[in-house]
């Protein structure tokens, strides 16, 4: 009894952490100090980060296509052209980070996205974001777009 009592105990402490996590509205990036966004008119995609959490490894790969192109809509529309990434003014690095990255007899994850904006010149990242929550399940690639849409959000508009 006292087992199901702890058990319904975390199950519940649980979904209030998540749900309020999941309405988290602050903006969770951070900008290099100095960075000057007006100079940049083109971007590229780095690689795709490829390693997905242990309990679905090829995630990375069914939800890059949706991710990427939700990326660049969203880049072309504030004012940028995507381009080679050899001619671009900056790179997009998306990748996951997720912990445990080992087996658990918990089936909870916590797993984060992460976007960073590298100028092509100093190799610098010059602006990052990341959204993290906790989950026993992956996202759709659909769902993982969205997300990536609105992490996004923040990034200035490009050089007018």
């Amino acid at each position: 009894m006292k087992t199901l009592k702890r058990t319904l105990f975390r199950i519940l402490m649980g979904g209030i952490f998540l749900l309020a996590c999941g309405c988290q509205t602050t903006p969770n990036y951070t900008t290099k100090p100095g960075a000057d966004f007006t100079q940049y008119e083109t971007f590229a995609f780095a690689e795709f980060g490829r390693r997905g959490p242990i309990s679905d490894p090829t995630a990375p790969l069914r939800m890059r296509r949706a991710v990427q192109t939700s990326v660049s809509e969203i880049l072309t529309h504030k004012g940028f052209a995507e381009v080679r990434p050899d001619t671009a003014d900056f790179l997009v690095k998306i990748y996951g980070l997720y912990i445990p990255d080992q087996p658990q007899v918990n089936s909870l994850e916590e797993r984060t996205g992460v976007i960073e904006i590298i100028d092509t010149k100093t190799k610098e990242v010059v602006w990052s974001t990341r959204r993290t929550r906790t989950s026993s399940t992956t996202l759709t690639p659909e769902a993982a777009g969205l997300m990536a849409a609105k992490m996004l959000e923040p990034f200035p508009s490009g050089a007018k």
